[in-house]
């Protein structure tokens, strides 16, 4: 998109490298896999990020259900607070198990996803 290739001409820029490379057949495989080298540094740091933040956003429930105070965000961090799809997702009162992997305490599954036919059963 045009977003990454502004965010990977910037950093063509800070290293010095120009823009516009002599065109001859090794300077151009070089600098193109140059540019690749660097869509793959963003998207990992961006991964990273995105990591990061779900590590803090689970110490901050964890410290929740503890009672105790939220820990701070790691220095440097600036994380969004937009949730993402999936996120605004909570079991009902009474289940057990971590995020859509919950089920019922009775079920004798603790902890292992279900079906959602299963999930309809249990209700009626």
């Amino acid at each position: 998109s045009a977003r990454i290739a502004k965010r990977i001409d910037s950093v063509l820029e800070e290293l010095g490298v120009g823009l516009r490379p002599l065109a001859t057949a090794r300077i151009v495989d070089q600098f193109d896999c140059l540019r690749l080298e660097i869509a793959a540094y963003l998207e990992l740091q961006r991964t990273v990020l995105r990591k990061e933040e779900e590590v803090h956003n689970l110490r901050v429930k964890l410290a929740k259900m503890k009672g105790e105070p939220a820990p701070p965000a790691p220095p440097g961090a600036h994380f969004s607070h937009k949730k993402r799809k999936g996120d605004d997702y909570e079991p009902p009162l009474g289940f057990i198990g971590i995020g859509k992997a919950a089920v019922a305490p009775d079920s004798g599954l603790e902890g292992a996803p279900q079906a959602a036919s299963s999930r309809k059963r249990r209700k009626q």
